[in-house]
């Protein structure tokens, strides 16, 4: 019984951590400086109410990530990997949103869609 406790706890903690330690530091810092970062693994990363016009992060791995609020005008996505991404309140205004991954955990609420209407879908 106390081996199985313990593989519980052990269980836990790896998958409560994941998102840490999927995120790549460098690819984080590639994109504050260049604001490009194709096929980049930026998974779990806070971009809440971040300014990413135009940024270029085509195939680039955002799973999980907070893009609440973001402004992502203009911004390349276009085969990015967006599952369980939490992009309510964005602004995707003119972005290419083409081939991105997405589920039902993925959030537009309240999102600026590409056409510029209002994803109400909440």
């Amino acid at each position: 019984m106390f081996l199985v406790r313990k593989l519980l706890i052990i269980s836990s903690i790896f998958l409560l951590t994941q998102n840490l330690w999927a995120l790549n530091q460098a690819d984080l810092l590639k994109l504050k400086e260049t604001n490009r970062c194709s096929g980049c693994d930026l998974s779990g990363a806070n971009f809440r109410n971040a300014n990413l016009e135009n940024a270029v992060l085509r195939g680039a791995n955002l799973k999980g990530a907070d893009l609440n609020g973001a402004n992502l005008i203009g911004a390349d996505l276009n085969g990015a990997n967006l599952i369980g991404a939490d992009l309510g309140n964005a602004i995707l205004l003119n972005s290419d949103i083409l081939w991105i991954h997405h589920n039902n955990r993925t959030t537009f609420c309240m999102a600026t869609m590409p056409d510029g209407k209002s994803n109400m879908d909440c």
